[in-house]
């Protein structure tokens, strides 16, 4: 399944990150200002500069740092890794706090998450709830039971978006350029589903699997609902509706 294509360009000297996306979403920049303000507990890039061109968006942030929780996985400890799994959950519990009446980005746009999109564009929303229930249901797999606000999370929670320590503490969340409010049970289940969240390469002793596997256990413990199986169940009708068109 692809991805919603962001071009990183790297880093500008050492203290400095460039990347680049898709004008049709929402700005990261803007995005990372409402979590700065709303959830200041997660630390987050400064932004330096953004900008426009034509169907792209360009944006130059302060580096949180130059170790990735993928980078040091096969060095850490059960404890250490249990630790970050916990952190990085808490933080999903207390960014769902936030919600909206949308399926949206934090300024009511469509969301970059193509696991959730039959059309092809890659987007979702914005929805509201009745919205969302049809855009997600098909004849054998209805959309699942949700309330009828959106919670807020990063959507990408994958060991690469994850700065820590040596130690392997935790010290900041980047790339937020999917992040928005979804369904309560999208939460748990990304985590459970996307090979994209995966160690990369897996460390020696190490499944690929391991970080997202942890991550979503420890969500479903938090109550968040895990529905890989509904996931499943509706991918695969969407891709035998799109063969037979």
């Amino acid at each position: 399944m692809k991805e919603v294509p962001c071009q990183r360009f790297g880093r500008l000297g050492t203290e400095h990150s460039a990347r680049s996306t898709p004008s049709r979403l929402e700005s990261e920049a803007a995005t990372i200002a409402f979590v700065k303000q709303a959830a200041p507990y997660v630390r987050t890039p400064n932004v330096i500069h953004e900008w426009f061109d034509q169907d792209r968006s360009f944006l130059i942030v302060e580096r949180l740092g130059h170790t990735t929780l993928n980078d040091i996985w096969g060095s850490l400890s059960t404890l250490q890794r249990t630790l970050a799994v916990q952190t990085v959950a808490q933080y999903c519990q207390k960014l769902a706090t936030n919600t909206s009446k949308m399926f949206s980005s934090v300024t009511g746009k469509c969301v970059g998450e193509p696991y959730l999109d039959d059309s092809g564009s890659e987007l979702v929303g914005p929805w509201t709830s009745e919205q969302c229930r049809q855009a997600l249901s098909t004849s054998s797999a209805p959309c699942p039971a949700m309330d009828e606000d959106f919670h807020f999370c990063h959507a990408d929670l994958g060991p690469t978006n994850i700065m820590v320590a040596e130690d392997g503490t935790v010290e900041g969340i980047i790339d937020w350029e999917s992040a928005g409010y979804y369904p309560n049970f999208w939460i748990a289940t990304k985590p459970s589903v996307s090979p994209g969240l995966d160690l990369c390469p897996a460390p020696a002793g190490c499944e690929e699997w391991d970080w997202r596997k942890a991550l979503k256990s420890e969500l479903e413990g938090m109550g968040f609902p895990q529905l890989n199986m509904w996931f499943m169940e509706w991918l695969q009708m969407n891709e035998e509706k799109t063969t037979q068109k």
